[in-house]
């Protein structure tokens, strides 16, 4: 925005400018505006391209090009292109539905057990801008945390929530915590940390896929015949790894002053494993070959292996049906990282402690039919006991959540209280709320039916 401010005050004219999902991290309120900046560079002369999923940006856009069908390997085509309005009248692709409204949100009803609600609540944070904030979080709910940009939600939820759950002294940032059993309650932060810094961090391991498939591989009548173990078809075993590349499946050329660069290995072809280990095969394939699979694919192949299988639906359920098992980490966005830290969360064997799961702005670079898978997971994990507190902007997913604390009135000095909390609807109602005038366009349709039922169905969707 700094950069942008800039350009607005040089009247350049006949310049193109390429912004890439600018309304990240931004509030509503804050969109419109970026979105008025954009237009004054229109009218000045000058050519704006915008990669972006806001739909409020999109319908005040000149042109949309629509990419798709899918995402990965799904993707990669021109499926709409033309106004807005053209758009949204007759075009059959998933942003089209989006700016029909097709695609919202479902808040089901609780099945949880009634009785006393068990909250965890944080009293007098004083970290940075914030001035003696409480914040009270419950078991069983999704809570949402919003406001204006700067406003202190980071600070509340990241710097002075988190650490007190885990046990950290206070240090001054707050007085007390409660409800976080003196630091035993399991605490999960998802944010857009990548899951891994080399190739050899996978999908796969993030989320616990590669052990029974390594038993599987070595169960088979040509492994037993080799005497190959499990160990024999893991990438970080020198039994099975190819020697050339180490099994990252690439060679990292050093490039001095620039980025260093990853080149495919010429010995294994970026299969990662030994020619003797890559000549074991199940129902045709070898290791090599699954871990370039797609969940799709491979959930085919696997249908008839219930840990493998119940694994990769997990990894479907969040919208990753696209990705492939063996693909580096680091070539993840940040939204692909976070649902893949959430499929690893909801692989956890269930019945045992509650969790207490922190993420934070998840719908970072996610269409409205990937936030759509991403609440039915959410919903899950509030199904099941979980604390879910999500620091987010998105108005649809806000509107959808069961309880909400707004920080404000602005970002900086001018923020740092809560200004508002309760429901979505009560929020939509409050003045004093800066998000609740956007809540109202986002209102989430209400089912009666039961939550597992609504649960199962998205998870069909998804997959």
């Amino acid at each position: 925005r700094v950069r942008l401010s800039a350009n607005l005050g040089s009247h350049l004219v006949g310049v193109c400018y390429v912004l890439d999902e600018p309304t990240v991290g931004l509030h509503p309120q804050d969109i419109d505006r970026l979105t008025d900046a954009l237009l004054d560079l229109r009218d000045g002369g000058n050519t704006v391209l915008v990669v972006e999923h806001d739909e409020s940006l999109m319908r005040r856009a000149d042109h949309i090009v629509d990419m798709g069908p899918g995402a990965g390997r799904g993707g990669g085509r021109v499926v709409a292109q033309g106004t807005p309005g053209e758009l949204e009248r007759s075009g059959t692709s998933l942003t089209s539905m989006a700016l029909r409204g097709e695609l919202a949100l479902e808040r089901g009803a609780r099945t949880g057990s009634p009785g006393r609600r068990e909250t965890l609540r944080i009293q007098g944070a004083k970290l940075h801008n914030l001035r003696g904030v409480t914040f009270e979080a419950a078991f069983g709910e999704i809570t949402g945390v919003c406001g204006p940009s700067g406003s202190g939600k980071s600070s509340l939820v990241l710097q002075c929530l988190v650490p007190a759950l885990r046990g950290e002294r206070p240090a001054g940032r707050w007085k007390s915590i409660r409800g976080a059993a003196g630091g035993a309650r399991r605490v999960v932060l998802i944010d857009a940390k990548p899951i891994g810094r080399t190739p050899k961090s996978v999908p796969a391991t993030a989320v616990g896929l590669m052990d029974p498939l390594r038993e599987l591989f070595a169960r088979t009548p040509e492994a037993r015949m080799r005497g190959l173990k499990p160990f024999a078809f893991s990438f970080n075993s020198k039994q099975g790894r190819c020697p050339a590349c180490d099994g990252l499946g690439a060679t990292r050329v050093e490039m001095q002053f620039l980025a260093d660069l990853w080149i495919t290995c010429e010995e294994c072809d970026g299969a990662r494993y030994k020619p003797e280990t890559l000549e074991v095969r199940y129902r045709g394939k070898s290791i090599g070959d699954v871990l370039a699979m797609s969940v799709e694919e491979a959930s085919e192949l696997f249908l008839h292996v219930p840990k493998l299988a119940a694994l990769l639906a997990t990894l479907r359920s969040v919208g990753l049906g696209y990705l492939s098992l063996g693909q580096s980490s680091t070539t993840l966005s940040a939204g692909e990282a976070q649902r893949i830290k959430l499929a690893a969360e909801l692989c956890r064997a269930e019945g045992g402690a509650r969790s207490i799961i922190v993420l934070d702005e998840p719908t970072t670079g996610l269409a409205k039919s990937d936030v759509r898978h991403l609440f039915a997971v959410l919903d899950r994990l509030a199904d099941r006991g979980d604390a879910v507190v999500v620091i987010e902007h998105h108005t649809d997913l806000l509107a959808a959540c069961d309880h909400l604390v707004e920080l404000g009135p602005g970002g900086g000095a001018a923020g740092g209280r809560v200004i508002a909390t309760g429901t979505p609807e009560e929020l939509r109602a409050d003045p004093a709320s800066v998000t609740g005038p956007w809540l109202v366009r986002s209102a989430p349709k209400k089912r009666r039916r039961a939550r597992r039922k609504k649960t199962v169905k998205a998870a069909e969707v998804g997959s």
